[in-house]
């Protein structure tokens, strides 16, 4: 039995310009068969082939590609960004003033949120940094040699322990705790410094 004649194979045979009549009793029966097929389709129709996929980001990472909710009679998609009935592509959005109201606060709670998030993260950032500052200039002080100065040695190493343990205080208040850390820049901040 021979293959049907598919849409490539039929836009080939058009464009080399193959005279129907010259094929085999099967082939013509499925060229014209093909021929029905093509004219028939709504004029501007694109192909399912051709159509965009969803793209959105699925939960495992990969973009989804699922074909997208297709206009048939405006012949583009149904959405602006394209996409399947499982990720937006059938939704219409809010239709009522409290619907659009309601978007519009969850978008400022949203806002809201990521402006906090932003901020805390650079309070974190600041108070681990001067822990790290502290760290640093106590474990200098106690590497320092001062035979002649003992007792001043001994008060200014006592001042920089408070100093570190304000830092520390401060990161812990933040939502850091930079001696349970444990990473390759925490090596030296996880012990006992008193």
């Amino acid at each position: 039995m021979r293959q049907k004649i598919g849409y490539k194979r039929l836009q080939s045979l058009i464009a080399k310009q193959v005279d129907p009549n010259t094929l085999p009793l099967e082939d013509q029966v499925a060229f014209s068969i093909g021929m029905g097929r093509l004219l028939l389709a709504p004029l501007g129709c694109t192909p399912q082939r051709e159509r965009p996929r969803c793209g959105a980001k699925c939960r495992d990472g990969h973009p989804c590609r699922a074909k997208a909710v297709w206009d048939a009679d405006n012949d583009c998609p149904r959405t602006p960004h394209a996409r399947c009935r499982q990720h937006g592509g059938l939704s219409t959005g809010p239709k009522t003033f409290e619907g659009r109201r309601r978007i519009g606060m969850a978008n400022r709670r949203r806002a809201e949120a990521r402006r906090l998030a932003q901020a805390q993260a650079a309070v974190r950032a600041e108070a681990l940094v001067a822990y790290r500052q502290a760290v640093e200039l106590y474990e200098a002080t106690c590497q320092h040699p001062m035979p002649a100065f003992a007792a001043l040695k001994a008060a200014f190493m006592q001042l920089q322990g408070y100093r570190v343990e304000r830092a520390y205080q401060q990161c812990l208040a933040s939502g850091v705790d930079p001696r349970a850390g444990g990473g390759p820049s925490d090596a030296g901040l996880g012990r006992n410094l008193f």
